[in-house]
């Protein structure tokens, strides 16, 4: 959930101590396809890590659930 981010706590209400949060909750998503996209409903759709206009689907699967995410075409080459 917070891997790898360092947060500051407040624990007495007095002092600011600094510690590091696991990531006990992780899912694992697995790419199940991905396909060509255009707009849906006559939106435009962006990509989910850069925030350009989305031009694939990247299709997951998680924990049972299937999970859609919009990319364009540089960053689709990012995932896995």
């Amino acid at each position: 959930m917070y891997k790898g981010k360092t947060v500051l706590t407040n624990d007495d209400d007095k002092s600011w101590t600094c510690c590091s949060l696991r990531d006990e909750n992780h899912m694992e998503k697995r790419l199940t396809s991905l396909r060509p996209f255009t707009e849906h409903r006559g939106k435009t759709k962006f990509c989910v890590l850069c925030g350009n206009v989305a031009t694939q689907e990247a299709y997951f699967e998680v924990e049972g659930a299937n999970l859609i995410e919009k990319y364009c075409d540089k960053c689709v080459k990012k995932v896995k």
